[in-house]
């Protein structure tokens, strides 16, 4: 469990990472290569499939991380964050246009990877969550 605990939010920031870096690059992309218009990388169900991974992901994460260091307060732009991302992802380019989908997607992201930032810090802090340092 303290393995998990350890690394789950590493794992989280890792895929918030990919969905950011897939959202700046993927009009670049497009830009230069026409064919990647396509691909998965640029459509609806990649965003949906990245949403059912985020989730569990940092629900679990922030869960047990605020458990641990009684910081709650992180949930607040994880929460922000999450929903952005989901919001961006059900309602799609069609509704929201692709510029609009992806400022929401990536806005999220930075709130749910900054949240993720602060939950494996304060799970590493000796003075808050001694338990579980890397010490």
């Amino acid at each position: 469990m303290n393995w998990l605990l350890r690394h789950l939010d590493s794992v989280a920031m890792g895929i918030s990472g990919l969905c950011l870096v897939q959202c700046l690059a993927t009009p670049l992309l497009l830009i230069f290569l026409p064919v990647i218009g396509g691909s998965v990388l640029h459509g609806e169900q990649f965003h949906r499939v990245l949403v059912f991974v985020i989730l569990p992901t940092s629900v679990v994460a922030f869960v047990m991380g605020c458990w641990q260091h009684r910081r709650w307060g992180v949930l607040v732009p994880a929460s922000i964050g999450l929903a952005m991302i989901i919001t961006a992802a059900v309602l799609g380019y069609e509704r929201l246009g692709m510029t609009w989908e992806t400022i929401i997607t990536l806005i999220g992201t930075l709130f749910l990877a900054w949240a993720h930032l602060q939950n494996y810090r304060l799970c590493r802090d000796p003075a808050i969550c001694p338990d579980h340092s890397e010490s």
